[in-house]
């Protein structure tokens, strides 16, 4: 069962379970069961469950029919069915790309006790509104048939996911009774995962190009680049797919590639995002096309390389990997979505870089210009006098304290970040 079935599950987790499939030996096939929360727009089921992955490199372009979907149900219309299918035996592991906000958190990172639909969710079970609602209600309905142990498992692009999502569920299921939790703890895992690959959605051209290139008319296909990572802890309760056939690393340290993927993708990605988007860029394979951007961008991953932990993979071959990924024109990645939360963003990964750089005396001169564009940008106007549109949690404290820096006055940075 897979809460929020939308395009980086497609290109991610779909993919990967689709492969492992294709690898298996077995004649039991895995599959997954979407569940959506606002419209039908990721119901399979008129195209019998299957859509087409595009997987483009820079000099080539591959489609493939992914089949690793069973069914589809609308939360708001089919809560019934859908707790019916999580508490099935046959059913192991409960899944969910919802994006950080969809986790129903206070400002703190707990619940968000205050929320009228996690106070729904609590209240009225058989009826949830929220992610964390709908996990509660399924695990509850498991319990109450003896349906076995699951595994919990986050996709999302959240630091210690795992943990994160196991909290949350300890929390409401403590809000609904004292069994549930007890319940959970004996039966329930919850594995951190790191979760890579860029999908920028598809376009009416991609769909055109598709049916002329492949021969293929699918209104729901999705396109994504040909790079693609996971890392998973290998704590799972009542088995899974076998992922690594398909690429999937499994360690017990999935911190340490949290850390290589946020001071190198992540960090590597606004180290052009703001300068580029200030030179008139507004896509990263033309930002990257700019030889000073690009040149930054590599002295940033350089200066950045030596505070990342180690890891079981070759980081100059990574580095370099991420930028073709940056130069990829097939991916074509907007600006304005690289630089969304940006105060958050780089309090996660350029604070903690430049803070080991100092413990190790090294340099840190590209973190701080990264640092610096951020402050231009945040101002909300370019070079040629237009007006920034851009998408911050602190929008408004960000963009006040930005403007004084053209006034003479310094800037809270400490303060905002």
């Amino acid at each position: 069962l897979h809460i929020g079935p939308g395009n980086f599950h497609k290109c991610h987790q779909s993919f990967y379970t689709d492969l492992a499939n294709e690898k298996s030996s077995s004649p039991d096939n895995w599959g997954i069961f979407g569940v959506g929360f606002r419209s039908r727009n990721n119901d399979l089921t008129d195209q019998d469950n299957l859509y087409t992955l595009v997987q483009a490199s820079k000099s080539d372009t591959s489609a493939r029919i992914v089949q690793s979907f069973v069914g589809f149900g609308l939360l708001k219309e089919d809560a019934e069915k859908i707790i019916e299918v999580g508490a099935k035996e046959s059913t192991r592991i409960l899944s969910m790309t919802v994006t950080e906000k969809g986790y129903s958190q206070n400002a703190e990172g707990g619940l968000d006790l205050e929320n009228d639909d996690v106070k729904h969710d609590i209240e009225r079970q058989d009826e949830p509104r929220t992610a964390m609602g709908l996990v509660a209600a399924v695990l509850r309905k498991r319990m109450e048939t003896g349906a076995g142990k699951i595994t919990v498992m986050s996709c999302d692009n959240l630091q210690h996911n795992g943990d994160t999502i196991r909290d949350l569920t300890f929390e409401i299921a403590g809000e609904i009774s004292a069994d549930l939790k007890t319940w959970i703890k004996q039966n329930v895992t919850f594995p951190n995962s790191m979760v890579d690959r860029i999908a920028p959605g598809s376009t009416e051209d991609d769909i055109a190009k598709l049916a002329e290139d492949f021969g293929i008319k699918d209104e729901k296909m999705v396109k994504t680049e040909d790079f693609h990572q996971w890392v998973l802890e290998d704590n799972f309760a009542a088995g899974r797919p076998a992922w690594e056939s398909a690429g999937a690393i499994f360690t017990s340290n999935v911190s340490a590639y949290e850390q290589m993927k946020l001071r190198l993708l992540n960090g590597g990605h606004s180290s052009l995002c703001y300068f580029g988007y200030l030179t008139g860029h507004r896509h990263v394979d033309l930002a990257m096309s700019d030889p000073a951007i690009a040149r930054f961008v590599k002295a940033y991953l350089a200066e950045a390389l030596p505070t990342v932990p180690s890891v079981d993979i070759d980081l100059d071959n990574y580095t370099n990997q991420l930028l073709d990924r940056f130069e990829n024109p097939a991916v074509r990645d907007k600006l304005t979505r690289i630089a969304l939360d940006g105060s958050k963003k780089l309090r996660e990964f350029l604070i903690p870089t430049v803070t080991d750089l100092q413990r190790e005396t090294k340099g840190y001169d590209a973190c701080v210009l990264v640092l610096a564009s951020w402050a231009r940008f945040a101002r909300g106007m370019d070079e040629e006098g237009e007006e920034i549109e851009y998408e911050d949690g602190r929008k408004e404290e960000v963009e006040r304290e930005a403007k004084k820096i053209g006034e003479g006055n310094g800037w809270n940075v400490g303060g905002l970040l």
